[in-house]
């Protein structure tokens, strides 16, 4: 499924999963926040998301707030859009 086109996972029933892992592709989420969302709603309670994320970068493919960042940006910009 491409997320940047259809960020809703309608597939994924409320409060059905224990873990989820977005492996090195948040940067190049158009809809980080919706994503993420549908990941809480999917969560269990006490189930837990993980991300992570690289310090290399492709321009062409990125998000414009994820480019010219440094590192700990990256991180501040995940911490965000989880606390949302």
């Amino acid at each position: 499924q491409d997320l940047n086109k259809s960020p809703a996972m309608p597939w994924l029933a409320d409060k059905s999963i224990d873990v989820a892992l977005c492996a090195v592709s948040i940067d190049y989420l158009t809809h980080p926040r919706e994503v993420l969302g549908e990941v809480a709603r999917a969560l269990r309670p006490g189930g837990t998301a993980h991300m992570a994320i690289s310090n290399r970068i492709f321009f062409t493919k990125a998000v414009a707030h994820w480019t010219g960042k440094s590192d700990l940006d990256h991180i501040d910009a995940v911490g965000a859009y989880l606390a949302f």
